[in-house]
């Protein structure tokens, strides 16, 4: 039996060591590596290019032929912040997604930041000791940044467009199986899914558009045989339900082969949101709520809220005062709707919008459909551009919201969803808002599955609250006016 025990030992150790061997030898992570960093070297030569074709470009506009405007150190000053704020804010990573307002916001906040410091140095500091041309200066400051973002936009584009299809290896049986699953299919992830089971770990079954017949394969055989077609090994199930041994296989692969994510882990990095299946009681105990929980942030935001919603209360209280003679010359009933939402902590308040409906409309049924007989005519165009949104800034002067954040439902509503969504309470735990991250990034909410799909972008940024995912959602939101997508 010890010396059976022993020879099965040995075989196991040396499958794992031929396996490891293998995996090394086309070992996805490395070749990572070595892409990521020929990516870093491109996208800073690139940059520094741009510096340098605006800089000479703009000395040539102010009539500084040849060389003779050239300063070096000019050049290295106005390089070095903007190199180093790109790469702080992530500008250089591979996996970004560039068309994101989060990605264009953070680097907007970078470049802001390079060319606040470029400025002051040469401007008051060295420019008494080294006379030299402003508008060469401020021209390169304000072109290369935007050139910069135009040419990553259109790299990412031409990288996807011929760039193969990508894998995951996804860990779970049933339930947990189904739900990513139905997700992706939602979401229409572009991913080639392989299925390990969590008891055996062995893949057991595929996406219907896959070809490979992986049928059988470890997980570590799945990774030598996709090579860099693999993009991630995804945990589906509850990691209790794994075993130990699996676990340890899991950890090695994370550290030395390729990303081994949780499932709410992988669809933050994916998706931006936070899967319903992954919540419990203790899900707000976990660490990464410290900044919606700052006392200091709290109040830099209500600064923020009431100097914004004040200012633009004053510069649009002409279009305000029109927009409500327009809603009354319209339909019969008051210019102003007014409707008990639910707000921070279960709070309740009155909120208020420009009518968009008839008068009695919220005694019919509670989701606005598309084309609902019950929309005025002007109330179309309003809720298109968000314009009927605007007398909320009101409620964010008073303290009742905030500019971004959930938006706050009606109390019946509420009443229903906590009864029959687990756990829908947390999304109140942070200010309601006039926009906000489910309202960009999802299409207006007309049934129960629709409030359950915005409740998980909604619980990402109660999760992942910001200042740059603030930021970002103010530049969806433009858009969303500029090309009317609201409903």
């Amino acid at each position: 039996m010890s010396s059976l025990l022993n020879s099965n030992n040995i075989a196991e150790l040396f499958s794992t060591r031929l396996i490891k061997h293998e995996m090394d030898s086309c070992n996805p992570r490395l070749s990572f590596r070595k892409r990521q960093s020929s990516v870093v070297s491109f996208l800073v030569l690139l940059d520094l290019a741009l510096i340098l074709i605006a800089y000479i470009s703009a000395l040539g506009l102010v009539g500084k032929t040849g060389l003779s405007g050239f300063r070096i150190w000019v050049l290295m000053i106005i390089t070095v912040p903007f190199i180093a704020s790109t790469a702080i804010v992530g500008g250089y990573k591979r996996r970004v997604t560039i068309e994101s307002a989060r990605f264009i916001s953070e680097n907007v906040l970078g470049w802001m930041t390079a060319v606040t410091v470029s400025i002051v140095t040469i401007f008051f500091v060295f420019e008494k000791v080294y006379m030299t041309s402003r508008m060469p200066v401020v021209a390169t400051l304000a072109v290369a940044p935007a050139f910069s973002i135009v040419l990553r936009y259109f790299r990412i584009r031409f990288i996807r467009r011929h760039s193969r299809k990508k894998s995951v290896v996804i860990i779970g049986d049933g339930v947990a199986r189904d739900r990513i699953t139905n997700w992706m299919r939602i979401k229409k992830a572009n991913f080639d899914a392989y299925f390990a089971a969590s008891k055996t770990a062995l893949i057991d079954a595929a996406s219907e558009e896959n070809s490979r017949n992986m049928t059988g394969a470890t997980i570590e055989e799945a990774v030598v045989r996709l090579g860099e077609e693999l993009e991630a090994v995804i945990i589906a199930d509850k990691p209790e339900n794994l075993s130990p041994r699996l676990l340890n296989r899991l950890v090695v692969i994370n550290f030395n082969t390729l990303p081994v994510y949780t499932l709410e882990a992988f669809y933050a990095r994916e998706w931006q949101v936070v899967p319903l299946s992954t919540l419990s009681s203790q899900w707000a105990l976990n660490e990464g709520f410290a900044l919606s929980q700052s006392e200091n942030y709290t109040r830099l935001k209500r600064m923020y809220d009431v100097t914004i919603s004040g200012a633009a209360l004053l510069l649009l209280s002409p279009l305000l005062g029109l927009i409500a003679l327009a809603v009354k010359l319209d339909s019969r009933g008051p210019a102003i709707f007014r409707q008990t939402r639910v707000g921070l902590n279960e709070r309740k308040f009155t909120l208020y919008k420009f009518r968009s409906m008839t008068v009695g409309s919220e005694k019919g049924p509670a989701y606005t459909a598309e084309k609902d007989s019950r929309i005025t005519r002007i109330g179309g165009f309003l809720r298109k551009s968000r314009l009927d949104e605007l007398p909320q800034l009101f409620n964010v002067l008073r303290g009742d919201m905030s500019l971004i954040g959930p938006r706050a439902e009606w109390d019946k509503l509420v009443d229903d969803y906590e009864r029959i969504i687990p756990y829908y309470h947390f999304r109140h735990l942070v200010k309601p808002g006039i926009t906000g991250w489910a309202q960009i990034n999802y299409q207006y909410g007309a049934s129960l599955e629709d409030t359950q799909v915005k409740l998980r972008y909604d619980l990402f940024y109660v999760r992942y609250y910001s200042f740059t995912l603030d930021l970002s959602i103010m530049f969806d939101t433009v858009y969303v006016m500029l090309f009317g997508k609201g409903r």
